[in-house]
């Protein structure tokens, strides 16, 4: 299992957590598997072995993980439920992806705007997005800077253009 492979997503306006979902969508993808339909029974019985599933939200669960089934395998960029704003600082934990974070945080809270906002240093994650310099920000799993820390003007921007 790939170590801090948790996953939030929310379903039916609730936010859950979920482990291994980059190891589960690997390896469904390898599967070959091109029916939607047996594809999320799939994605479901797979998630349910490592994640407990309600019953009564088995179906919300199957249409949620299909999605991001599909954002992994880069059939679709974005959701089409956008759900809660999600922003990520990607990079090791170095002085600049510190920086980003604290910028990003500054922003959000000038603004008034809630997210969820969070630090990753796992290269996995880094790898899933194209990402080859950080630090790196991603604002609801689209990739804005790589590479270097932005100004507080270009974060109110992005965060501008994804709560419009």
């Amino acid at each position: 299992m790939v170590e801090n492979d948790i996953k939030q997503i929310v379903i039916d306006g609730h936010k859950v957590s979920l482990f291994g979902l980059q190891e589960i969508f690997t390896q469904i993808k390898e599967m070959g598997i091109t029916d939607k339909a047996q594809l999320k029974e799939k994605i479901v019985k797979e998630v349910g072995k490592r994640n407990y599933i309600a019953p009564l939200f088995k179906e919300k669960y199957a249409n949620t993980l299909y999605e991001e089934y599909q954002l992994f395998i880069g059939e679709i960029k974005e959701r089409k439920d956008k759900g809660p704003l999600t922003i990520r600082v990607l990079g090791p934990g170095c002085y600049n992806c510190e920086r980003l974070f604290e910028l990003t945080l500054q922003v959000l809270s000038e603004m008034g705007v809630s997210a969820d906002l969070e630090k990753l240093t796992d290269p996995a994650i880094q790898k899933q997005f194209g990402i080859t310099a950080t630090p790196a920000l991603i604002v609801n799993h689209k990739v804005k800077v790589a590479g270097r820390v932005p100004s507080k003007e270009e974060i109110r921007q992005w965060i501008k253009g994804a709560i419009s």
